[in-house]
């Protein structure tokens, strides 16, 4: 190849994201101008009724499904080294265990079963969202998971509500909204707070614009679900920023390529996509007699706590594995230091 044919080759090999920061930095920027897009067409012409945000809300939850759907290949890094070849049985057991026992819990107490699933699905946003930077991860974990969860309770309480009901009763939507709105809101605002002047006042900690970086995405998110109805900025979010933002975390470090690295994750997560959708559309089969609308949301969000569950075991049961192998390493090392 002449040196005037490889001149773009090298131009298109110099525009590729260099690193998963540059690729989070770069699609949280995508999706927070697509949310601002968003927010000023609905202050234009007005928000889509509860109907059209439910048709939005399926299809953008299907689309997300495949960065949970690799949880096939978490679980067989997981099992394979007690368990070799036959790694999948305690994978899909424990798998299956904890999503049969979630779905049971809404069956037997809605009320815990929506607290229990508001607060798992708060860590796991705000662990995929956090800034890794903070010095009070705690709290940038709360700041980012009350966005999507905590906020629109404030900025929409009545239609939060009517929500909650279709899932879990009134009574039991009323007690729920009430912590939201009062204790849980208060800590959450705590939390934004310090997850503000960490970004002003520790710039140092970041590399050049990424303080202003990270604020202008949040901003772009709290204005999403302050200003959107929560069941269309929900889809927004989940399939635009969350589920890009954690197939990311999940490909990183998987060659120089990332678009083969997404690709191949993508492959990887059909299976267990299309057992996903097809659990979610017997869920909805067994849903009360009644309107369409509500039998299709208690079926989406089923399905949502039915694999967030058991996904959060297995992205914690790998972080204790990554830290008891941190820990050996360093032990190794230090045995070696010895004299």
């Amino acid at each position: 190849m002449s040196i005037s044919e490889r001149e773009p080759v090298e131009a298109a090999r110099s525009l590729r994201p260099r690193s998963l920061h540059d690729l989070r930095s770069g699609q949280a920027l995508l999706a927070s101008l697509a949310f601002r897009a968003v927010c000023g067409a609905v202050a234009v012409a007005g928000p889509p009724n509860a109907g059209t945000q439910l048709a939005l809300l399926v299809p953008a939850v299907a689309v997300a499904l495949p960065h949970g759907a690799l949880d096939g290949r978490d679980g067989k890094r997981l099992f394979v080294p007690q368990h070799g070849r036959l790694w999948f049985v305690p994978f899909l057991g424990s798998y299956a265990a904890l999503s049969m026992a979630t779905l049971l819990l809404w069956w037997f107490s809605p009320f815990l079963a929506l607290s229990g699933f508001l607060l798992i699905s708060l860590v796991h946003f705000g662990q995929c969202d956090r800034e890794t930077a903070s010095s009070f991860p705690r709290a940038s974990v709360l700041a980012r998971g009350g966005i999507p969860i905590v906020l629109p309770t404030l900025a929409f309480p009545d239609e939060v509500g009517r929500l909650f009901a279709w899932l879990a009763g009134e009574r039991n939507a009323a007690v729920v909204l009430a912590l939201l709105v009062g204790p849980v809101a208060v800590v959450w605002l705590a939390a934004v707070a310090v997850e503000v002047a960490q970004a002003l006042l520790e710039p140092q900690r970041r590399r050049p614009g990424d303080a202003l970086t990270a604020l202008s995405v949040a901003g772009a998110l709290a204005l999403l679900f302050a200003t959107v109805p929560p069941l269309l900025a929900f889809a927004l979010y989940f399939s635009l920023f969350h589920a890009s933002r954690a197939l990311l975390q999940a490909t990183a470090g998987e060659g120089t390529d990332p678009r083969t690295a997404i690709g191949r994750a993508m492959r990887d997560a059909v299976p267990l996509s299309i057992a996903a959708i097809a659990i979610g559309a017997i869920l909805f089969l067994f849903q009360p007699a009644g309107a369409a609308t509500p039998a299709v949301l208690r079926a989406v969000f089923l399905l949502l706590s039915a694999l967030t569950v058991p996904h959060m075991w297995l992205e914690h049961r790998l972080r204790i594995d990554a830290d008891s192998m941190s820990k050996r390493l360093e032990a190794a090392a230090v045995r070696e230091e010895r004299p």
